[in-house]
């Protein structure tokens, strides 16, 4: 078997489609509309132009949207950097720019945070999730309903780089620890 997230949500979508995949506070959704939804952020990833390798930063609470996010981001074979929303602008920052992130997916929560730091990042695209959307940035809702339900062409596996998770950063400056496709398959 190819060793992908991705593909493991679209297997799971296939064989139970009508089972329940993910609940989150009144939230409910099979594994096919997860797989769906998920398969909508890949497309919409790939419509932007992210490609294999690069990095995209999120920065959300728990939510079917986080899922979404992070199934989606594995079936393009683009690196997720899953940012703490417990830390403040400056130290965000640091693991944007540090991760080498080029987009950033979060929650309405953060519009606060992403506008203090947004002056001091380059990034190609925002990606709001939530209500009113800044200026300039993407409705995640608009965003998914604007792109494909079709699997996509998932390139990423085995030891391809699934997502880069910082480190506390108790002794020094936070560093990224990598994290592929097999090395969630193992855990």
């Amino acid at each position: 078997m190819k060793m992908n997230i991705g593909r493991f949500l679209a297997r799971r979508a296939h064989l139970n489609p009508d089972k329940l995949g993910v609940v989150c506070d009144d939230k409910r959704l099979t594994f096919r509309e997860l797989n769906d939804r998920a398969n909508r952020v890949a497309n919409a990833l790939v419509g932007m132009g992210v490609q294999k390798g690069e990095r995209v930063g999120v920065l959300m609470m728990n939510s079917v949207e986080y899922y979404e996010t992070y199934f989606g981001i594995a079936k393009t074979g683009a690196v997720m950097v899953p940012l703490n929303w417990r830390l403040v602008a400056s130290e965000l920052e640091y693991i944007v720019k540090d991760s080498g992130a080029l987009y950033l997916v979060y929650g309405s929560e953060f519009a606060g945070t992403v506008e203090e730091m947004t002056p001091n990042l380059e990034l190609k695209s925002y990606v709001h999730q939530g209500v009113k959307t800044p200026t300039g940035h993407l409705d995640y809702e608009d965003w998914l309903a604007k792109s494909s339900k079709d699997e996509p062409e998932i390139e990423a596996e085995g030891d391809d780089v699934q997502f880069i998770m910082y480190t506390s950063g108790t002794t020094g400056l936070p560093k990224g620890a990598v994290i592929s496709h097999r090395n969630m398959f193992m855990a």
